[in-house]
């Protein structure tokens, strides 16, 4: 992370995707990655149109928009291995090793949840990451509001530590049904217009092009 500073507000910049939070990781899906300032809003938490209005277009191509190459290059994030501890609100959080010790209530709130989540092709979609982790990790005694609310600390955990774990209760539920593990689809950031990283990565070349022209001529 990068502390950098827009007008009076100072915000962290994510500089590889170990940076980028769950919530973030959701956000990014959903945008169009050719629009510049709302991809600085997901990742820096500014809204949009002070970025659109902004006036420091030099510190914003110079400084900021370098930092984010990383978005050209997608992380596949089955290839992340699940760690035994992993960060939750600041604290180091043991992993539990099998979720059969945990209660009945989390296996049928689960599965409740899980099922609104259900992709075409047999996996589940990747927006219920947040509540699958949230479920099985959230403080006891158990109950369902508390997961729910216990939800928005996931979203700021680390997309890297968050995926596999999220994996991991998915596959032990459903393996234990089918004998099958199974997977959240598709696991690759993708965008609404279907550009994804292709249309950042071209982006963002023209810009740094164009500064170099000016710079030199």
């Amino acid at each position: 992370m990068i502390p950098l500073t827009l007008g009076e507000k100072k915000f962290n910049l994510p500089s590889d995707w170990n940076d980028i939070t769950v919530k973030q990781w959701l956000d990014l899906r959903s945008i169009d990655f050719t629009d510049i300032c709302a991809i600085l809003a997901v990742l820096t938490g500014i809204e949009r149109e002070m970025w659109f209005t902004s006036t420091e277009i030099s510190g914003i191509e110079e400084i900021i928009l370098p930092q984010l190459q990383f978005l050209a290059d997608p992380i596949d994030l089955t290839k992340i291995e699940l760690q035994k501890f992993v960060t939750i609100s600041g604290k180091e959080v043991e992993v539990p090793k099998d979720i059969g010790l945990k209660t009945y209530g989390q296996k049928i709130i689960f599965q409740q949840e899980m099922l609104k989540y259900s992709a075409t092709d047999g996996n589940f979609k990747i927006e219920f990451m947040p509540r699958a982790i949230a479920i099985y990790m959230c403080p006891e005694p158990f109950t369902d509001i508390k997961a729910f609310e216990y939800e928005k600390e996931i979203e700021r955990m680390k997309v890297v530590e968050a995926y596999p774990l999220a994996s991991f209760f998915l596959s032990s539920l459903l393996k234990s049904w089918t004998g099958k593990a199974r997977h959240f689809a598709p696991v690759t950031m993708q965008t609404n217009r279907g550009r994804g990283s292709r249309g950042w990565r071209s982006l963002v070349s023209k810009v740094l092009w164009w500064r170099s022209r000016a710079a030199t001529s």
